[in-house]
């Protein structure tokens, strides 16, 4: 996409539901591509930065002033999430930053007026520092962790990883959130655009570990990928993006209500932004069902099952075709799929909004109250199958890869997709779980992933093995 065109179509994509979010993460993703502003030969190379800030960082353990980090890995190929020009240079967060080694301090160490930062102190999306709260107005008896004015304080906890601000002055954060600076000639405002822009949020979101608060660690945080421009360049895209983002907030402020239908306009601009091609996935309609033995449907552990099976040998039946006709329901697995694909990316959006994007992806031209009804009533269960996150009014994605799943909710599944009194060989089951949780099909790694969970599922006596089958306890 060409910039000028984006400052042509700035205020009528703003006005597209969730516009004005979207335009932000546009210009971010211009930004850390280098697409934002020109390089200048004469400004030398990301790879000077890089060598520099080595020899400072080595300079600054070999003194004692830091901790010597652990050695990362040389990045490869695969990790590159996307081209960036010639004179910038991938690197990784952990080399360049202190990411995960700040200092400490104990309540007892602080001054009434010490400046205390919560994650709830800093707005999502824009990032605006809503209030400063002093030590003696909050005494909470948890270790902070210290930083100094012009360090980056980033939020680590999902769905808060877009929480990021530079700070002016010194003071303490709670363990939400973590210090981060550049050992050399990485500009604070950068680094800050960096952590919040799409590719990094996407990268972090699938990171992230635990289930009641999860997390980015410490360890996959300092394996990320950034893209280093030289300094003065850095300087530039700042100031860019400062003016652009200055530009969202006036579009924001006066936006009362979204009633343009743009979503599909600005989906098309994302995707040609990051050189995505969209390619659609055919359905497998044709699925072979290997199973035997039949008894009456029971209920399941963690919700309703899916599709039917029928005996050994057969097909399962096709999905039912989208429609918005009253009394015919949509198939709830292309529903869920749905789901999956509009939340994908996608960070504390409305539920109105999500609905929306939901009948995009199911073709549907006008979002009538039934079929907002209708599409509304699976939300309960895409959030059982971990496929949504509510937060509030908010929803975001929480699963995006089957890495994030732990192996006891994979068996729950394994059990909800079965029967008691069938069989079914690995394949099937494997191929019904994916579909389960909303994907299109079970990928080479789900299928790995699933290996390790049919095992403890046996060991633990929740499935049982009787040759090339496997049965329900």
């Amino acid at each position: 996409m060409r910039l000028d065109m984006l400052f042509e179509n700035f205020e009528m994509l703003a006005d597209a539901p969730n516009g004005v979010p979207k335009l932000r993460e546009m210009i971010l993703q211009l930004a850390v591509q280098g697409k934002l502003e020109a390089q200048n030969k004469n400004e030398g190379t990301g790879l000077d930065i890089f060598v520099r800030n080595q020899k400072v960082r080595n300079d600054l353990i070999n003194s004692g002033s830091i901790k010597k980090p652990k050695q990362l890995p040389s990045i490869t190929e695969s990790e590159i999430p996307f081209l960036i020009p010639d004179s910038w240079h991938w690197c990784r967060l952990g080399d360049v930053t202190n990411y995960g080694y700040s200092d400490k301090a104990e309540t007892s160490n602080l001054n009434d007026d010490t400046w205390v930062l919560e994650l709830a102190d800093v707005e999502k999306i824009t990032s605006r520092l809503l209030k400063k709260v002093r030590f003696k107005e909050k005494k909470s008896k948890s270790t902070k962790s210290r930083f100094k004015a012009s360090n980056v304080i980033y939020g680590k906890l999902r769905p808060y990883l877009d929480k990021v601000i530079v700070a002016d002055e010194d003071g303490v954060c709670t363990t939400e959130m973590i210090p981060v600076f550049g050992y050399f000639g990485i500009s604070p405002s950068y680094l800050r655009w960096i952590l919040k822009s799409p590719y990094f949020i996407e990268y972090a979101n699938q990171s992230t570990h635990g289930m009641n608060l999860p997390r980015l660690g410490t360890d996959k945080a300092r394996l990320a990928t950034i893209p280093i421009p030289p300094l003065q360049e850095q300087k530039r895209i700042v100031t860019k993006v400062d003016q652009l983002m200055a530009l969202c907030d006036e579009l924001d402020s006066k936006l009362s209500q979204s009633q343009s239908d743009c979503d599909k306009l600005l989906a098309a601009i994302v995707s040609s932004i990051e050189n995505v091609s969209s390619k659609k996935i055919p359905k497998n309609r044709n699925t072979k069902t290997i199973s035997k033995k039949i008894e009456p449907n029971k209920t399941s552990p963690i919700g309703e099952h899916i599709n039917t099976p029928e005996k050994k040998g057969a097909s399962t039946s096709k999905p039912q075709t989208n429609t918005e006709k009253l009394g015919k329901k949509f198939d709830k697995l292309e529903v869920l799929k749905a789901f999956r694909k509009a939340i994908f990316r996608q960070n504390d959006i409305d539920e109105l909004t999500l609905l929306r994007l939901v009948g995009q992806r199911l073709d549907i031209k006008r979002l009538s109250q039934p079929i907002h009804h209708e599409l509304e009533s699976h939300i309960n269960t895409a959030i059982r199958r971990k496929i949504l996150y509510r937060d509030g009014d908010g929803y975001s994605a929480v699963a995006p890869t089957i890495e994030h799943y732990n192996d006891d909710f994979l068996i729950k599944v394994l059990r909800s997709v079965s029967r008691k009194g069938w069989e079914y060989q690995r394949q099937h089951l494997v191929e019904k779980s994916a579909k389960y949780l909303g994907f299109d099909k079970a990928s080479d790694a789900f299928k790995e992933r699933m290996k390790s969970v049919f095992r403890k599922a046996t060991r633990q006596k929740a499935l049982y093995r009787k040759g090339a089958y496997f049965g329900k306890v």
